[in-house]
């Protein structure tokens, strides 16, 4: 289908581009900005007066619930949610029942996948077999069917030889390892950031060094091997500090979960399972390192970390509650929202969930380009609302947004020049 878009503020943070303009696109891909190509013509407008358009957001941790966890959510629900929300590309984690870590696994995500109306899914597939870290996984396999990398996502290699040859296989096999980094004693049976706070609750604590420690052993071993590092989900202060370092070399990244960007443990006051999350929810100092280390280029994209559960799952005693957020719905107003808190340019922000992620998985997405797969989000940035339950794309209802005033909301996102998502 040959589309047009017209009118709208033409943002790609990539190029720098920042101006009103037609977007021309045919077979999927964008053919012009600003004129009309000679032959070209449009069988469908969309009028953007007033909207921004964006690349389509990028995001590294979408935890889709399927296989094995249907009851929470579904291939389906999820992409639909995450169209609905801005987002074009979403990957999933490994941490699937039975996890990714045969070419099977992917074949059914994909298959779920194919008839959805809604975002594209790319999968990371397990760095080890059952994600036990014990036997490593078909990397090359896995590779060969389309993952974007390995990871063995929140469960430890605890043997560093089997963390060093798991990091040289995929080295080999030219695929970046995303590293969640928490030592796993001094993490394990947390629930909560130790604190005064996780104290005086009776809670378990995890300390922020058990996140420092971890990605201090994995520098190493990266640094060993040569592999290309994506250190996944910082949260802590004295994390920032070591990537200021280790984030020179090109081969290692990092991102943070928008959560512990939005929230702290100050929240837990009243001791909701709904805030138990992985990583904790830190200090405030936390997340204003968090904000320095993004102004400095420390860490190179923020992600949703979405994990949508069913109500059962957080609800009763803290410590029985299962971790995580439901944060598609109303990310990008407030990640801009988080931007003018900071100062920071939303354009930084903007950067930080559309090129710079779909450059970690290894994908031409997240650019608004002659050639390039059109892959956009039309935002309204002076639609002012309040985010109800009943306004939640995900099935997951367990969204810390949950009553908050928002200014800006998605009208519209295509993938591949198909309309997937419009709210009129």
């Amino acid at each position: 289908m040959n589309l047009v878009i017209r009118n709208g503020r033409v943002i790609d943070p990539a190029s720098g581009h920042d101006a009103q303009a037609d977007i021309w696109i045919s077979e999927g891909r964008i053919r012009s900005i600003g004129r009309k190509p000679r032959g070209l013509t449009a069988e469908h407008s969309i009028n953007a007066r007033g909207l921004w358009v964006l690349p389509g957001l990028v995001d590294l941790s979408t935890h889709l619930r399927e296989p094995g966890a249907e009851h929470k959510a579904t291939v389906a629900s999820e992409l639909y949610a995450a169209a609905a929300n801005g987002f074009t590309t979403v990957c999933q984690p490994p941490d699937t029942d039975p996890p990714i870590d045969a070419p099977s696994v992917v074949e059914l995500i994909n298959h779920r996948a194919e008839p959805v109306a809604g975002a594209r899914v790319v999968c990371l597939g397990a760095l080890t077999v059952g994600l036990a870290g014990e036997q490593l996984a078909e990397m090359a396999a896995l590779r060969e069917i389309g993952c974007v990398g390995v990871s063995n996502s929140s469960r430890a290699v605890v043997d560093t030889r089997l963390l060093s040859r798991a990091f040289q296989y995929a080295e080999g096999v030219g695929m970046t390892v995303h590293h969640l980094a928490r030592e796993p004693w001094l993490s394990r049976g947390a629930g909560v950031n130790h604190s005064a706070l996780s104290v005086r609750q009776g809670l378990p604590g995890e300390p922020a060094i058990a996140e420092a420690i971890e990605i201090h052993r994995a520098l190493l071993v990266a640094e060993q091997t040569g592999v290309r590092l994506h250190l996944g989900r910082i949260s802590s202060a004295g994390s920032t500090e070591i990537l200021t370092r280790a984030t020179r070399d090109p081969r290692i990244t990092a991102d943070v979960a928008l959560a512990n960007l939005a929230c702290t443990e100050a929240l837990l006051s009243n001791h909701s399972g709904l805030y138990r999350v992985e990583p904790a929810l830190r200090a405030e100092r936390d997340r204003e390192a968090l904000a320095r280390a993004i102004r400095k280029g420390t860490i190179a994209a923020i992600t949703s970390n979405h994990a949508p559960h069913d109500a059962d799952a957080k609800d009763g005693a803290f410590m029985a509650c299962e971790a995580g957020l439901s944060t598609l719905d109303g990310f990008l107003p407030v990640l801009l929202e988080l931007a003018a808190e900071w100062d920071i340019a939303p354009t930084t922000m903007l950067s930080l969930v559309t090129a710079a992620p779909g450059a970690i998985l290894g994908l031409e997405s997240g650019h608004i380009e002659v050639g390039l797969p059109a892959d956009l989000t039309l935002y309204d940035p002076a639609h002012a609302w309040r985010l109800e339950p009943s306004e939640l794309f995900s099935r997951g209802k367990n969204s810390p947004f949950i009553g908050s005033q928002l200014t800006g909301r998605v009208h519209s996102t295509l993938v591949d020049g198909e309309l997937v998502f419009c709210r009129d």
